[in-house]
């Protein structure tokens, strides 16, 4: 009897070569569009991240007929994320809500930070409520905010916009006819950077875009130049 053997061809250098060259050409193409995927669902669950913790807030001013006020003191230590985080976001999966799906590589427990005279230091200014607030509908209660690197969290309140007028009196971040600036000009929203803590944060979107939740509950995800002096100052003093 007669074996036929059959011979196996292996593939030359050159057909290895376009094998590879394909393949990378492949994960250059879809490896952009991956990113991109993931950073529109970093900025979806943020934004889900605000929304609920607009409803928390909602709930607080329900129980305590006011907003809860941004600090209340520093000895002990006591802001607005822990307040609600006790009593509304109760396990620790649920107090992830107040981390940023974007800031991940920030250990700290809070990446959002509170406009600084809806939700005040309590020591300067009584707390309010959400219908003592005029422009409801365009004004930020709730931010990503930056990360100050010496503790790997947001600061409680946006205390670096228009800082030299946040405790100016009556006057604290109220818009004025006078002004040398307009209604409707982008707000000094700082550096956007994670340094100290202390503003507005476009971390989404290659750094260009961060998530709002307004008084009246609504959230949108605004570019630094759409966030406007009518989306940070108050029409009439509270």
């Amino acid at each position: 009897m007669t074996r036929h053997h059959t011979s196996r061809r292996a593939f030359t250098l050159i057909e290895l070569l376009v094998v590879i060259s394909i393949i990378a050409l492949l994960i250059s193409i879809l490896l952009p569009a991956l990113q991109a995927a993931r950073s529109t669902a970093e900025t979806i669950a943020c934004g889900s991240n605000l929304r609920q913790i607009g409803i928390a807030l909602a709930a607080y001013e329900t129980d305590q007929q006011t907003l809860p006020p941004g600090y209340t003191g520093f000895s002990p230590y006591n802001d607005w994320t822990l307040m609600i985080e006790e009593d509304y976001f109760p396990d620790r999966e649920q107090s992830d809500v107040l981390r940023c799906p974007a800031a991940d590589e920030f250990s700290g427990p809070n990446h959002y930070s509170a406009h600084p005279r809806l939700m005040p230091d309590s020591r300067d200014y009584d707390p309010i409520t959400s219908d003592m607030v005029e422009n409801a509908s365009e004004l930020v209660l709730i931010g990503d905010g930056e990360i100050n690197l010496s503790n790997n969290t947001a600061s409680a309140t946006m205390e670096s916009i228009y800082g030299w007028r946040i405790n100016w009196g009556w006057h604290g971040l109220v818009y004025r006819s006078w002004e040398p600036f307009q209604w409707d000009d982008p707000a000094p929203t700082g550096n956007n950077a994670d340094i100290d803590g202390n503003g507005p944060r476009f971390r989404h979107a290659d750094n260009t875009v961060g998530n709002f939740l307004f008084v009246d509950g609504h959230v949108d995800a605004r570019q630094q130049d759409d966030l406007l002096n009518r989306n940070l100052l108050l029409r009439s003093g509270l």
